[in-house]
């Protein structure tokens, strides 16, 4: 643990299991930082993933370190430190610092009582929509990869002619030949694929037109519009 205490340049990390001391290193590592003058101690970030990961390596850098007023080291989870950011330099990439911060559960409310979407896929929207943005996929890749999907369909009412398929799927037993089973199947599949990645798109755009009328930001906004502010304003 020694090496990764005093190792001061490029990425560090340390693959380890629960009670091996890995907080205990990152407190020593804030220390050695700190009384080796290499950062001061308002320099210093520490992030993680909960509340209460924050609070306890707050208190155990606070047991280990005495500061001055103002010159604690930033210990916040990446929700929240995205947040302070966002608050203090947002208007740099047009975000006031007056935004309210949804969590997943306000945000499924919100997909429910505004765009009528059933409980389930409330649920399922929001984590998709969260594991889209942390990867990267804006919703623009999405409406583009449906363009291409529904133009195999040119001219064709998705919705009717699902139904036409159901029909033929359900009355196939009444026909002397069953053989197109799988063809009417996989139709079925790859039309409603097509249809509920619409019904997604759609709810989508509207979500995110509501967060920008009402100033929300949403959890995977917090991340994604933090490192745009600091790609996009390095200093």
């Amino acid at each position: 643990m020694q090496r990764a205490i005093e190792k001061i340049e490029g990425p560090c990390v340390i693959l380890a299991g629960a009670g091996t001391g890995k907080t205990h290193t990152i407190v020593e590592k804030i220390k050695y930082l700190i009384e080796k003058k290499i950062y001061p101690s308002e320099r210093i970030v520490c992030i993680t993933f909960s509340n209460e990961a924050a609070n306890n390596l707050l208190s155990r850098v606070r047991r280990a370190l005495e500061f001055g007023k103002g010159k604690e080291p930033i210990i916040r989870t990446f929700h929240g430190f995205s947040a302070d950011l966002l608050r203090k330099y947002g208007e740099k990439i047009g975000i006031g610092e007056d935004f309210k911060v949804l969590d997943p559960d306000q945000a499924k409310v919100i997909l429910h009582s505004n765009f009528q979407v059933a409980p389930y896929y409330c649920h399922k929207y929001i984590s998709e929509i969260g594991t889209a943005k942390d990867l990267g996929v804006g919703i623009e890749i999405l409406e583009e990869y449906l363009e291409g999907r529904e133009k195999d369909f040119s001219g064709v009412v998705l919705e009717k002619r699902l139904e036409s398929l159901q029909f033929e799927l359900q009355t196939l037993h009444l026909k002397s030949e069953t053989k197109g089973k799988k063809e009417i199947m996989s139709k079925i599949k790859e039309i409603s694929f097509i249809l509920n990645l619409k019904k997604f798109v759609q709810a989508w755009k509207g979500y995110e037109k509501l967060k920008v009328k009402k100033n929300f930001q949403d959890y995977s906004d917090l991340n994604m519009n933090a490192l745009k502010l600091l790609r996009e304003n390095p200093e």
